[in-house]
């Protein structure tokens, strides 16, 4: 979906002034992200990094501009967080093996979780490749 000219001007404006309170910082930037503006929102949720660092909600949003970004300097830290936030959460512990394998360190952790998400998820095709993808790394395969 295209944006009118004015729209994304307003949003790059808000961006930069920024939005003091953390949950109204998130809400906006759920909002953007709905809008496949991800830059702004990202502008929106770094500030709030130190009040917002426990909430699956912030984090979840936060990882998604790293991932669609490829800003791969804070995605692990944001999926390492997002997965103690979290630690029940299937979806979480897989991004984590993800980030570790697309980072290309520790491939013995993201293992162990693929090895835990395959028993709890034996039907899902996202923890085998992320399995296989760890093996090769280690050269099990």
């Amino acid at each position: 979906m295209e944006l009118p000219e004015s729209a994304q001007h307003n949003f790059a404006r808000a961006a930069e002034l920024g939005i003091p309170q953390p949950e109204a910082a998130l809400s906006a930037a759920e909002s953007l992200l709905r809008l496949n503006c991800y830059s702004e929102a990202e502008s929106l949720l770094l500030p709030h990094r130190t009040k917002l660092h426990n909430s699956p909600t912030y984090l979840k949003a936060l990882l998604r501009c790293a991932d669609v970004l490829r800003h791969d300097h804070y995605l692990l830290e944001i999926s390492q967080d997002l997965c103690k936030v979290t630690p029940d959460d299937p979806v979480a512990r897989n991004n984590y093996a993800s980030a570790l394998l697309l980072l290309r360190v520790r491939p013995e952790e993201a293992i162990s979780h693929t090895v835990d998400l395959l028993r709890l998820l034996p039907d899902r095709i996202e923890p085998r490749l992320n399995h296989v993808a760890a093996l090769l790394r280690l050269g099990r395969l």
